[in-house]
């Protein structure tokens, strides 16, 4: 199998010299097996193109303040919470100290304008 993949890589890469098209194409024939896989799941699934990676906009801002808020909620019932921890003042206190920054983090991005 393995043989069979590096064939059709150095045709792309040798021969014809478009390899990063060709790849492009591979993942999106993978995107679209994936796709109907989950749709024959009953699970409903967009691809998206064209997010820019590299400047912070609206969609970074929240998806940081989600996995603020979501961290911050595992953190409290999954470690604050935890039986050892609150058998323990020195690990209770990081615990919660832990917690306590990511609430903070949250209600900053909550207050950042983005300057884009």
């Amino acid at each position: 199998m393995d043989q069979g993949r590096k064939f059709f890589i150095n045709i792309h890469k040798h021969d014809l010299k478009d390899v990063q098209h060709w790849m492009d194409k591979q993942v999106y024939l993978n995107i679209g097996a994936f796709l109907l896989g989950v749709s024959a799941l009953g699970i409903d699934a967009t691809p998206m193109e064209g997010i820019l990676m590299d400047k912070p906009d609206s969609y970074h801002r929240h998806e940081a303040l989600h996995m603020s808020a979501f961290l911050a909620e595992c953190v409290e019932s999954q470690i604050v919470d935890n039986l050892f921890i609150q058998s323990d003042q020195a690990c209770l206190e990081l615990a919660t100290q832990a917690n306590q920054i990511l609430a903070e983090l949250y209600q900053l991005i909550g207050k950042t304008e983005l300057n884009v």
